[in-house]
């Protein structure tokens, strides 16, 4: 496994002369394997540092918590990890650890995140950033990424890409190539969602932004391939589909929806199910595949209930109305069409509250 950061970890272990120091580096690098996609020897490792850790030190256990909710939160990409993280941060705390609290706490806010608890993400990040050390990379990168995100989702882009510029910049600090990956994967993202928003309520996207934003996405999949992870293995083809729904690019999004969306299923993306499904009946009504437009209409309103995203939930009846007005379905179009004005509503709401509660958190920062 080829990564800067792998290898650092490495060779302090093998010069650690303390022996909870290395306990402490092998925790860190069983987290970092778990990043990288290795989870059985990331597993292997945590039982064995448990085993090890007689003396029940602290920081060790700490750590050790902290890389098994690193491992759960790569494993599933759901919020179960959550749990490990406040144990970690808690004994952290109580040992005066806040090197060890700065990161749980950014890991913390990752999983708040992944929730949908935007602002309680937002305050565990910046409590991380406040927290940690100059030097203290890793938890800066983290925390800086959770917080870009929740700036993302309340629609402060430009407040958003400074942050998500620190944390590449951090990421690249101890050479952390995945960490890079994934700030990119991110930043695309909300890219990607916004572009599809705009597009689906017939805002057209400035063909520019659009050109940029395939250029991002064949990068993030180019740097993924060529350090052999698999973690956005699925999520990557799925940008590259929406980018192809923008771009009229029909066929384009045909087949990488028809190739993506099983392995999707299998990892577990049922939130984004339906919107997938929507927009994949409205290419097949695009190119008067009628039967599998009706297919793919039935199998989005079947995950519909998944879909816990207001604006997903927007894009998702905007290219449902879009489908069943090409097929001649004329009222039931207009019934979705009337769903995606009620949730782009509400979406624009949400937004607005967000800014209102993350105002005096980012006031806090020393940016």
């Amino acid at each position: 496994m080829s990564s800067p950061y792998i290898s650092r970890l490495r060779q302090a272990i093998s010069k650690a002369s303390a022996a909870e120091d290395q306990l402490v580096l092998r925790a860190e690098l069983a987290g970092a394997l778990a990043r990288y996609g290795d989870f059985d020897t990331a597993h292997a490792e945590v039982k064995s540092l448990r085993e090890a850790n007689t003396r029940f030190a602290a920081n060790v256990a700490a750590w050790v918590l902290l890389a098994e909710g690193i491992i759960s939160h790569f494993e599933s990409l759901t919020p179960a990890a959550l749990s490990s993280f406040r144990r970690s941060h808690a004994i952290a705390v109580s040992a005066g650890r806040s090197d060890i609290a700065a990161i749980s706490g950014a890991w913390m806010a990752a999983s708040e995140f992944l929730s949908g608890a935007v602002t309680a993400a937002a305050k565990h990040a910046t409590h991380s950033i406040l927290e940690s050390a100059p030097d203290s990379f890793a938890s800066l990168s983290r925390a800086h990424l959770v917080l870009a995100d929740c700036l993302s989702c309340s629609g402060q882009v430009p407040q958003a890409q400074q942050h998500y510029s620190l944390a590449r910049r951090f990421a690249s600090s101890i050479g952390d190539i995945s960490m890079q990956s994934v700030v990119l994967f991110n930043s695309s993202a909300f890219r990607v969602s916004r572009l599809s928003f705009a597009d689906s309520i017939r805002r057209t996207p400035p063909p520019e932004e659009v050109v940029q934003v395939k250029l991002e996405v064949e990068s993030i999949s180019n740097l993924d391939s060529g350090l052999g992870l698999s973690s956005l293995s699925a999520l990557v083809p799925l940008l590259s589909a929406q980018v192809s729904v923008v771009s009229k690019r029909w066929t384009d999004a045909i087949s990488l929806y028809e190739s993506t969306l099983p392995e999707a299923i299998a990892q577990g993306q049922d939130r984004w199910l339906a919107k997938f499904y929507a927009e994949l009946a409205a290419c097949y009504a695009a190119v008067d595949r009628t039967d599998d437009a009706k297919g793919a209409i039935a199998q989005s309103l079947e995950t519909m209930g998944d879909c816990s995203d207001i604006d997903d939930r927007a894009i998702a009846h905007a290219r449902l109305s879009t489908a069943l007005e090409a097929i001649g379905l004329r009222e039931r179009s207009l019934e979705h069409e009337a769903a995606m004005q009620t949730h782009r509503s509400s979406f624009e709401t949400v937004q607005r509250k967000l800014q209102e509660e993350l105002r005096p958190l980012l006031q806090q920062l020393p940016m």
